[in-house]
């Protein structure tokens, strides 16, 4: 195994991979993210909801109050690493580099979008809890679909925010029903 790398290869790899990250995660375009951040944690602001009020001429204004809090991400640092030998990539009959950039990125991805769900599990209430519309153990059916649609419109989310994500047997068995 190679243990001594160009910075060049290094750069232009890491570049590569990056690009290829970019299309590996499923649920990064569902969250907020930044970038640049100094320290292992960041503060992002959660404002609530109000309800705006019928305006009469000549009244007094009544504010929402708003609820202001904070949620803290912990920054964790993860590794995708892999050897590769240098001394045979002319021998093998595939383009390694490709492949392993292809694998890397994906792996990322996955562990990204696995955090995004842990995240998203750890925050559901015990009213959500309570209303549990079947789980990974049991099969999707229109049933269930009507009933998140339904605890999604009372909890206020709206249509555009919403992501589905369902597991290959879940799929499946939405899929059998007439």
């Amino acid at each position: 195994m190679s243990i001594s790398i160009s910075n060049a290869f290094i750069a232009h790899f890491d570049a590569e991979v990056k690009q290829a990250y970019q299309g590996a995660s499923k649920l990064m375009n569902t969250i907020r993210t930044k970038t640049g951040v100094v320290g292992s944690t960041h503060r992002f602001p959660k404002i609530g909801k109000g309800m705006a009020q019928p305006r009469i001429t000549q009244t007094d204004v009544t504010p929402m109050n708003i609820v202001h809090s904070n949620v803290t991400a912990t920054l964790t640092d993860w590794s995708a690493s892999e050897y590769t030998d240098v001394y045979d990539i002319q021998k093998l009959n595939f383009d390694e580099r490709s492949q392993l950039k292809n694998v890397i990125s994906s792996s990322i991805g996955r562990r990204a979008d696995q955090l995004v769900l842990d995240a998203a599990d750890a925050g559901a209430s015990a009213t959500q809890v309570s209303e549990d519309i079947g789980g990974t153990d049991s099969g999707l059916n229109v049933d269930k679909l009507r009933r998140a649609k339904r605890l999604m419109d009372a909890a206020g989310v709206p249509v555009t925010e919403r992501v589905f994500v369902h597991s290959a047997n879940g799929l499946e068995s939405l899929l059998g029903e007439t």
